[in-house]
């Protein structure tokens, strides 16, 4: 229902129903609206931007085996975005990520061990 009233899909688009609803449906720990959230905190999208946010979602998605999450957890620690800077962590993420498919996270890996 976030992402519908958030967009405009069969209702009027409602940017701050949608943030309320995505808060409640992060609640219940659905992972979509965990990645719509922590993705419009990282940008300031419709909020106050918050790399600390935008992290701790990411870290939540990343704990579920959610592989866009680990990516995003991965660039967090490379870039200290939300958190402290740390490559380890970095690679860790990316690792975790590309074994799920990431392409993203294949090519970043490949850049730290060229």
């Amino acid at each position: 229902l976030g992402y519908f009233n958030y967009h405009g899909i069969f209702v009027e688009t409602n940017k701050q129903i949608a943030l309320e609803l995505y808060q409640k449906a992060v609640e219940l720990e659905n992972v979509v609206a965990q990645f719509e959230l922590a993705y419009m905190y990282y940008y300031g999208i419709d909020v106050d931007r918050s790399y600390y946010n935008a992290f701790k979602l990411f870290e939540k998605l990343s704990e579920k085996d959610n592989p866009r999450g680990m990516k995003w957890l991965g660039y967090c620690y490379e870039f200290g975005f939300g958190t402290e800077k740390n490559v380890d962590k970095a690679v860790y993420w990316y690792k975790k990520s590309a074994d799920k498919g990431s392409k993203y996270a294949q090519n970043k890996l490949k850049l730290f061990f060229k």
